[in-house]
């Protein structure tokens, strides 16, 4: 599970190279693979290697092209950290040290940001430090935010906000509160707005061969379909060929489908059609509205009295959410989620991702 500390960084590896805050699903993403034991500096680089940071800083497209050297994307990283250029004898080094190979562009990202510190340099308090840790505060205010914004899409008005949160931020608290106030605004006003989708660049990393060979970038999502194991059988391959278990279907074309996809589109085709009445209850009334599948542990139903039964969705922070409906869907429910031995059609899959930025 990554640290408080962790998240910051990654937050921070936003901040450097895009000079934004991160979108919530980029930043989930990236806190994934962290958990999932991608290292920061193969994430640092990550970053380095994007569409978005290559259209920033034409050094990180086209590095081999003379004439272009890494003195924009140096002075580029310094402002968006801590809003000023570098120190002539720091801007030296590192273009001399990229420019030589000596260090990778996310190697050095990482030892400016996690390097900053307030400290006198020539008679003047220079308060990198507590820039860098203000514009990831707000940054990560951004992204918590509009993560409960319901239907937030990242489209130009967000994008635009996730600068502006970041950008007008610097070491004074006043900053801070300013950058705050913006984004309040912002959230405030967002039932009412709506913009064009932000299309600067794809949200997807371009990974090199050698990363791929040691680190592949994959993303572990909750699948529904025939799932072809027991509950307790662990260390399997879905897709493995021969079934010699006997329990449903096993191979290439038991794929499933992601279970939020299943729950958000297919179910809700199926509650369209009016087979019964579909009534939603909070029974342990903590305010549910959708289900999170990306912290979902457990699926359970249970019948109540003739014309009632409860699916019970369990999170891994042991909280839970309750939905009743009439007998009709439960027996319907249940054929969906188990199998005829009992077993759940629910299971994780190692999927490639797409690598939101």
């Amino acid at each position: 599970m990554a640290t408080p500390e962790e998240i910051k960084a990654i937050a921070g590896l936003y901040v450097a190279y895009f000079d934004r805050a991160p979108d919530p699903a980029g930043l989930e993403f990236w806190v994934n693979q962290l958990d999932n034991g991608r290292d920061f500096a193969t994430i640092s680089q990550d970053f380095a290697d994007s569409p978005e940071a290559k259209q920033i800083y034409p050094f990180l497209a086209t590095p081999e092209v003379s004439g272009l050297d890494p003195t924009n994307l140096v002075t580029g990283i310094y402002q968006n950290l801590f809003g000023r250029d570098p120190e002539a004898q720091g801007l030296t080094f590192w273009v001399n040290v990229v420019n030589s190979g000596d260090v990778a562009v996310g190697d050095m990202v990482e030892a400016i940001m996690l390097g900053a510190r307030d400290a006198v340099v020539d008679g003047e308090l220079v308060l990198d430090k507590t820039t860098v840790e203000n514009r990831i505060e707000c940054a990560l205010e951004y992204s918590t935010a509009t993560a409960n914004l319901p239907g937030f899409e990242f489209d130009t008005e967000a994008y635009n906000i996730a600068r502006a949160v970041v950008d007008s931020v610097d070491a004074t608290q006043a900053s801070v509160d300013a950058a705050k106030l913006t984004l309040a605004e912002y959230i405030a006003g967002e039932g009412t707005q709506s913009g064009a989708t932000f299309t600067l660049c794809e949200h997807t990393v371009e990974v090199s061969p050698e990363i791929v060979e040691t680190q592949l970038v994959t993303d572990t999502v909750l699948y529904w379909g025939f799932n072809p194991h027991s509950n307790d059988e662990t260390g399997v391959d879905n897709t493995a060929e021969p079934n010699t278990n006997n329990l449903t279907y096993e191979g290439a074309s038991d794929g499933g489908i992601p279970a939020d996809a299943f729950f958000n589109d297919y179910f809700l085709t199926i509650v369209a059609a009016n087979f019964a009445e579909l009534d939603v209850i909070d029974v342990d009334q903590d305010a549910f509205t959708v289900v999170d599948f990306s912290a979902l542990q457990d699926i359970s139903i249970s019948t109540g009295d003739a014309s009632t039964g409860t699916v019970t969705f369990t999170y891994s922070d042991g909280s839970s959410d309750d939905i009743s409906l009439g007998n009709a869907y439960i027996d319907l429910l249940r054929d969906l989620i188990f199998d005829e031995e009992g077993n759940r059609r629910f299971f994780e899959k190692t999927v490639a991702a797409q690598v939101p930025v």
